[in-house]
């Protein structure tokens, strides 16, 4: 079912600014608590954000809520976008591979066509050569042996040790804080919303923040490190089924030591306001069994 009119009046009273926007969200923010133990998301926000926001080193939003005017307004939650990128791992080890088993089949033929005379040295490499893969086989292997040479060719003349050469990159978002005040969850509660704060501001702000960052630069991927310390990775659950994230082998970041112990975790961009839009359609669950605790 899509989200009811009191739903929607409910949304209508949350906001979302950049924290160093006005000078009223410091004292908003002295009060911030963060549920989750092990983490510095409390730390950050009281000690940091604001100067890093004003700096534009960091874009930190406050989502605010009011019940109704004149009534004091209330801070839910913070989080922070920062412009990142993902990328493709080179494995070097995987072409060198390729082009040795082309280089294999070379000898292999020599040697064949000498013991066994053109025709069944032929038939023979044939078979051989299909269970490779065939043309592609081939193909493959030069391409590989191209790109290493260029990899080399790199090195020598480009000395920077700091540089990680790799396969391929893609412009991307992180999402690097990400996180609910312990003071707002009783309100929340009261105000009787099927689905989990979280969530429903994700969808609700960031996504809108993320699509418009898309119209001025390319972006094809989010991402973001779950401090999950959780015995069952109730965390990563949570971001996989109500946010949409998923763990990947694929595709590699670059993680700070303050990220370590964390989950690297994706979402492509491409269809992100259409899953907003099926999102808020499918608001209130048909059975209980559809909410997410």
């Amino acid at each position: 079912m899509e989200l009811t009119k009191e739903q929607g009046d409910i949304l209508a009273r949350f906001t979302c600014q950049r924290l160093s926007g006005e000078e009223e969200n410091r004292a908003l923010i002295d009060g911030f608590r963060v549920d989750r133990e092990g983490t510095d998301l409390e730390d950050y926000l009281h000690n940091r954000a604001w100067e890093e926001d004003r700096r534009r080193e960091n874009a930190v939003y406050l989502i605010k809520y009011r019940e109704e005017a004149p009534a004091a307004e209330e801070a839910a939650m913070y989080f922070s976008i920062k412009c990142g990128g993902l990328f493709r791992v080179l494995d070097e080890e995987r072409l060198e591979n390729k082009v040795r088993k082309r280089d294999g089949l070379e000898e292999l033929r020599a040697k064949l066509y000498e013991r066994m005379g053109p025709e069944r040295a032929r038939r023979t490499l044939e078979t051989v050569k299909a269970s490779l893969g065939g043309e592609r086989f081939l193909q493959n292997a030069a391409m590989s042996e191209q790109l290493l040479t260029l990899l080399r060719e790199d090195r020598s003349s480009d000395g920077n040790e700091q540089l990680n050469r790799v396969a391929d990159t893609y412009p991307a978002l992180e999402l690097v804080h990400f996180c609910a005040n312990g003071g707002f969850r009783q309100k929340w509660r009261e105000l009787g919303m099927i689905r989990s704060l979280g969530e429903v501001m994700f969808w609700q702000f960031i996504v809108p923040h993320m699509a418009r960052i898309r119209e001025y630069v390319g972006c094809r991927y989010a991402y973001l490190f779950a401090a999950d310390t959780s015995p069952d990775g109730r965390l990563v659950t949570y971001y996989e089924q109500a946010l949409q994230f998923r763990k990947s082998e694929e595709l590699g970041a670059t993680k700070p030591s303050y990220d370590f112990c964390c989950d690297f975790m994706y979402q492509d961009l491409e269809d992100i306001e259409a899953r907003r839009e099926a999102f808020f359609h499918h608001f209130n669950p048909r059975t209980e069994g559809d909410i997410l605790a």
